[in-house]
């Protein structure tokens, strides 16, 4: 009896020993080996533990695996990092990972398009601070990414983008070297766009190759102070825009009327579109001198938002006192209704008026 009993006691000591050491290793021994590499290229730090790789600075988001005890890496944010870097680590060992996050310091090569890319079979969120080496003419988006985006990119965006599985697709600001695709093939995954336009490429995709487009947004660098800058035209985005249903404008400039670039908001390119919401941020647009105001009657009859913001030429200009006028709703209530909001204006005589009120 008392054999049995130092038995169970040494099989007790073992399973023990046995948890210890899952717990400290909870990672897969290839997932930690990358995400040292890149703690250390980021951080020029040594790592030692799990709670060390999956805690510092936010870096490495580490969930538990469904049904274990082990852990694996379901999130990268390189945001924050210390040290110029390209990263050249193989990223594919992270098979569980949801969101990639690269930072301004942090370089994603043509190679890793090439590679680690296509095999990150659960991504689904990826965003790039710049984007400053070339994709490859061939490579495979995962399956579940749903959004890219990139803050800056200096290279020509390559159309497999625009191929793929993506829902929500932004650009938000183009430097020298970007151009847009040229484009074909209609992709119905498309819902969401953010475009930039300026005297580098002002020619963006016909819209008509995106049927299930609802929210489409363009960001205008119109600041003449710049390196390089030409007055450019934005006739390119005069398309068809029937299903879309929230519009965006965003213009960047330093506030100076002097060194703006200003494009009239004409009547013809509003009469497009039969939207939910439209916003405008920012100075760049001025009223269409052919009509003195801005009439939205064509829009949701549903109920339409409208949100001006520093756009002041807009209402300013206006050549008769009911500069605004709204759509007529078929149904009034709490859930159907026009809403204006405008701000960093002083405009004692605008009135806007509803046709239904």
């Amino acid at each position: 009896m008392k054999y049995i009993k130092l038995i169970l006691i040494f099989i007790c000591l073992f399973l023990n020993y046995k948890s210890i050491g899952a717990v400290e290793k909870p990672l897969s021994n290839s997932e930690t080996i990358v995400a040292k590499s890149i703690l250390k290229s980021l951080y020029n730090i040594e790592t030692n533990n799990f709670e060390e790789v999956c805690d510092y600075n936010g870096c490495f988001r580490c969930s538990k695996l469904s049904g274990s005890i082990s852990y694996t890496v379901t999130s990268i944010n390189m945001q924050n990092s210390l040290n110029n870097f390209v990263v050249t680590q193989n990223l594919s060992v992270f098979q569980n990972l949801n969101q990639l996050i690269i930072g301004e310091k942090v370089e994603l090569p043509t190679s890793f398009f090439n590679g680690s890319f296509s095999k990150l079979n659960t991504l689904q969120y990826l965003e790039i601070s710049n984007q400053k080496q070339p994709f490859p003419d061939k490579f495979v988006i995962p399956n579940e990414l749903f959004y890219a985006i990139f803050n800056t990119i200096s290279v020509p965006l390559s159309p497999i983008w625009f191929d793929a599985n993506i829902n929500s697709l932004y650009v938000v600001k183009t430097l020298p070297g970007f151009k847009y695709p040229n484009l074909t093939n209609k992709t119905s995954k498309v819902g969401a766009l953010i475009l930039t336009v300026n005297h580098i490429d002002s020619n963006v995709p016909s819209m008509n190759l995106f049927p299930n487009l609802r929210s489409l947004t363009f960001n205008i660098y119109n600041e003449k102070f710049q390196p390089g800058y030409k007055n450019f035209s934005i006739d390119s985005i005069n398309q068809d825009y029937k299903r879309v249903k929230g519009l965006g404008f965003n213009f960047f400039n330093s506030g100076n009327d002097a060194t703006i670039q200003k494009f009239t908001l004409k009547q013809s390119f509003i009469s497009k579109f039969k939207l939910e919401s439209l916003i405008l941020n920012g100075i760049g647009f001025t009223v269409d001198s052919s009509i003195g105001y801005l009439n939205f009657s064509m829009m949701s009859e549903g109920g339409f938002k409208l949100i001006i913001n520093g756009g002041c030429d807009l209402v300013n200009e206006c050549k008769v006192s009911n500069c605004i006028v709204m759509p007529t709703l078929t149904n009034p209530s709490q859930h159907s209704f026009n809403n204006i909001r405008i701000t960093g204006c002083i405009t004692p005589s605008l009135t806007p008026i509803p046709i239904n009120s």
